[in-house]
């Protein structure tokens, strides 16, 4: 079963990226639903793995915290093909990260090194867009570029990610709640 750990943007952070996203040129634009910050891309896990796997994330103990947008971007490079709303990387939330990533490797989750990268997709391209919808893009890019605000993290959850026939559809198996900082 493909999955990954990933925090949910409040309702209000939800109604904010999706005005945004009406405003993206010829990108394919994942529903609300799967709007989510990814804290690690787990790919596919069998049932025992996946059990093993949710014993650890229950022990996590962090307080709970705020995330901070930075912004809009594309990437990779010189051909994107994601335009996406950048998080800030704030010690808290590196270190949720971190202790996803450990508790993952713990019970032998093999996982890509790569630096970590905070942002919640926005939107998906076939191709880098050309003409009038990259002067479109240019524009939403440079209105946008200094984005700001963002939203309370209270929790993250491990979602099943199912493809095929159109966007993905992303299931959530089992939220795990954050506490406050007497609770910790």
């Amino acid at each position: 079963m493909r999955c990954f750990v990933a925090i949910r943007p409040t309702e209000d952070a939800l109604d904010r990226l999706q005005a945004l996203q009406r405003e993206i040129p010829a990108a394919r634009l994942p529903p609300r639903e799967n709007l989510h910050l990814t804290l690690s891309f787990l790919d596919d896990l069998d049932d025992a793995l996946l059990a093993a796997l949710h014993e650890r994330l229950e022990a996590i103990r962090q307080p709970a915290f705020d995330v901070t947008f930075r912004g809009v971007d594309l990437f990779p490079g010189k051909a994107p093909k994601i335009l996406y709303a950048a998080i800030r990387p704030d010690p808290a939330l590196l270190a949720l990260h971190g202790a996803v990533r450990r508790a993952a490797e713990t019970v032998g989750i093999g996982l890509k090194r790569e630096r970590y990268r905070p942002h919640v997709t926005l939107g998906r391209f076939n191709r880098p867009p050309g003409g009038l919808d990259a002067d479109r893009l240019g524009a939403f890019l440079a209105v946008n570029a200094m984005l700001g605000g963002g939203f309370a993290v209270s929790g993250f959850s491990l979602f099943r990610s199912e493809l095929g026939g159109g966007p993905a559809r992303h299931t959530e198996l089992a939220c795990y709640p954050l506490g406050s900082v007497s609770e910790v």
